[in-house]
């Protein structure tokens, strides 16, 4: 497909989430090809230390999804706007956060956008806004959401937000939606999939019986700016470089840390039981995970994700997920022995 890029060293590009895991690997990516015209919406309390600290390559405006007028503010001027921002929890007490910041959040940019002619939106959404699987097990950018399905309050407040960015540009926003699979890409230790080194570092005996996608954080960055081309607008592209089991996952993350890998398999019975054991266990001041009954029956899922169109269309090609798990074990290795809380992968030019 005729590579019609919008973006060029003089783009005017606004990103949101930009002090987060996936945000941070953007700005980082964006920098290294020579954009530096970039704004990036932070709140005021959110700290830099996964952006590298980029001074002056960079404006930082002070504002939150929350904030109605600072989204009008963030959005005025920009050519191309890249929505890292969102809340990820899997906790059922926060489901009214979730839909603030999730689903009235986006909607609220993506007004802004509209309003203030932002020229191309892209929006960084996951796989659990996709329908189920197919007869043949596997998830492809078609599958048709099921309102009547189990699916986690997470989940919910990232199809609706998906709705809303179609609502806009049914309404005239030029724009594409990434649909990532797990995001592998460290961060901050006790956060999100990055919190895998943490658990197995400190010994974790069960392993889930399930399987599910997962891709390398610069992987998802260089998708996003891939996804700048009129040819995508309207259409959205799944970003999942294998499938593979958690057993896998979590046995190969033991190995680069020299550590004895999860032997035992996770039984439906402990799903109900597991989450309480872990809160009885760090009661007693026990190292043990923070779970929920959902994250643990995701886990027990065997999810997989198409990635053809991405391969096809774009001609992506992704980073082997062996690799990236040795790169994040070195890492975490690292980030120890200099005594810091987080870690991330090496981001080239």
């Amino acid at each position: 497909m005729e590579n019609k890029q919008l973006l060029n060293q003089s783009s005017r590009i606004g990103i949101t989430g930009a002090t987060g895991m996936v945000g941070s690997y953007l700005l980082k990516t964006l920098l290294s090809k020579g954009y530096t015209n970039i704004t990036c919406l932070k709140r005021p309390s959110s700290s830099l230390e996964l952006t590298g600290n980029p001074g002056s390559q960079v404006q930082w405006q002070d504002g939150d999804l929350l904030d109605t007028e600072s989204l009008w503010e963030f959005a005025d001027g920009l050519d191309v706007v890249f929505h890292c921002g969102a809340m990820v929890s899997f906790n059922p007490k926060r489901k009214k956060d979730l839909h603030r910041i999730n689903v009235t959040g986006t909607a609220d940019l993506v007004d802004a956008c509209l309003a203030q002619g932002v020229g191309f939106f892209v929006h960084c959404s996951s796989v659990s806004a996709l329908g189920k699987a197919g007869k043949d097990g596997i998830t492809d950018e078609e599958a048709e959401w099921d309102p009547k399905a189990h699916n986690s309050p997470y989940a919910k407040t990232k199809y609706y937000s998906e709705m809303e960015v179609f609502r806009a540009m049914a309404e005239g926003l030029e724009g594409a939606i990434i649909n990532p699979s797990i995001i592998l890409g460290g961060g901050f230790w006790k956060k999100g999939s990055a919190r895998l080194h943490l658990t197995v570092s400190r010994g974790l005996p069960f392993y889930p019986m399930g399987s599910g996608g997962f891709v390398d954080a610069r992987d998802v960055a260089e998708m996003m700016i891939d996804l700048c081309n009129p040819a995508y607008s309207g259409r959205r592209f799944i970003c999942n470089a294998e499938n593979r089991s958690y057993r896998d996952i979590l046995s190969r993350i033991a190995t680069g840390l020299d550590v004895k890998a999860p032997g035992k398999p996770l039984k439906k019975w402990m799903i109900s039981t597991a989450p309480l054991l872990f809160k009885a266990g760090r009661f007693l001041g026990l190292n043990t995970p923070k779970v929920t009954a959902d994250m643990l029956k995701a886990s027990h899922r065997n999810a997989r994700y198409n990635n053809e169109r991405s391969i096809e269309e774009l001609g992506f090609k992704y980073r082997p997920i062996d690799q990236t798990l040795d790169s994040l074990s070195e890492a975490y290795l690292q980030s120890q022995k200099m005594g810091k809380d987080y870690g991330l992968l090496p981001v080239d030019a």
